[in-house]
Parts: C-alpha cells; sequence; structure tokens
C-alpha cells in the first residue's frame, strides 16, 4: 500500500533497490514503481486497512505533494532514474 509507507518486495529487485536508492530515496515509490513495471516486474497492491491519526499532526503538505509529483514526472518522462537490470525470463518476480 503505497499510501502507508508498506512495501513488500522480492529479491532480485530488493538488492538492486539497495544498491541504487539512497536510505531516504526509499519512500518514493512512484518512481520505484514506474521503473519496476518497465523492467516487466510484477507489482501488485493489497489494500491495507489505515487507522485515523489519533495524536499529532501530518507533516505533508500540499506544496510539498506538488512539488513531489512534479518531480516523479520529470524524473520519469526523462528517464532521470536509476536503471533497473531487465528481468530475466521465468526468474522471480
Amino acid at each position: 500500500d503505497s499510501s502507508s509507507g508498506f512495501r513488500l518486495i522480492r529479491k532480485p529487485l530488493l538488492s538492486h533497490f539497495a544498491k541504487s536508492f539512497p536510505s531516504h530515496y526509499l519512500g518514493d515509490t512512484f518512481e520505484a514503481l514506474v521503473i519496476s513495471g518497465r523492467r516487466k516486474y510484477k507489482i501488485v497492491e493489497i489494500p491495507a486497512s489505515i487507522a485515523d491519526r489519533k495524536h499529532g499532526q501530518s507533516s505533508a503538505s500540499s506544496k510539498v505533494a506538488i512539488l513531489l509529483i512534479f518531480r516523479a514526472l520529470i524524473v520519469t518522462t526523462f528517464g532521470l532514474h536509476f536503471q533497473l537490470p531487465k528481468k530475466v525470463v521465468g526468474g522471480a518476480d
């Protein structure tokens, strides 16, 4: 569930991400999904139930969301992202 931040990634794809993504970048789900899909890795969304926040406030803002969407579109449109090796036919997703 990309909105909650929970991701489940199989090897060898996880190994490729670990080599290519800085640790702060792991939240960039959009780019990871686009790159994985382009390389024919299997992508499945599994719904997750998220409880409403009881304490504190979200650090997300409309301005930051717009900037992140703009960045993601530029990066994926122009192929400025890291490159995954092509999936081996018959290999694990």
